[in-house]
């Protein structure tokens, strides 16, 4: 009978000791799982948090992109206004280039017209302007254009 109470002793210390450990063991399972709970809880946050702040980075950048059409519409707009006076420039260029030529060349040979002028005609003693008289002038009454 002394070594079934010896053995019902050992049996209830071991278990006791079974008992402790695995109460330890629970507490520092129980102490890790909080733990991860909370960093999971403030990763949650966290992410929350970063969802909102895109939401509305992405709202900003469909309002940019909205103003950002408006003015390549209206750019395009504009070129399509301005394209039939381009395309007039450009096809009328070799003729207005034609006639510039054509006018500085009028221009160089009055110059030298002018430059074998006599100094009498050219440097007359100018007279004062008598700016109300322009508005008196009519047409029939302008004096005949003599030549000296």
């Amino acid at each position: 009978m002394s070594y079934l109470i010896e053995d019902l002793e050992d049996e209830i210390k071991n278990g006791v000791k079974m008992e402790a450990k695995s109460q330890a063991d629970y507490e520092d399972a129980m102490k890790a799982a909080k733990q991860v709970k909370e960093d999971l809880e403030e990763k949650k946050v966290t992410l929350e948090e970063a969802i909102a702040s895109r939401g509305q980075e992405k709202t900003a950048e469909q309002a940019s992109k909205d103003a950002n059409k408006a003015d390549k519409k209206g750019q395009q707009d504009y070129k399509a206004e301005i394209k039939p006076d381009c395309d007039w420039i450009i096809g009328a260029f070799k003729e207005r280039q034609g006639r510039r030529e054509a006018e500085l060349e009028g221009l160089g040979q009055a110059k030298s017209y002018l430059a074998g002028m006599s100094p009498s005609l050219l440097q007359k003693e100018a007279k004062p302007v008598d700016r109300d008289a322009l508005a008196n002038i009519g047409f029939l009454s302008l004096p005949s254009i003599r030549r000296a």
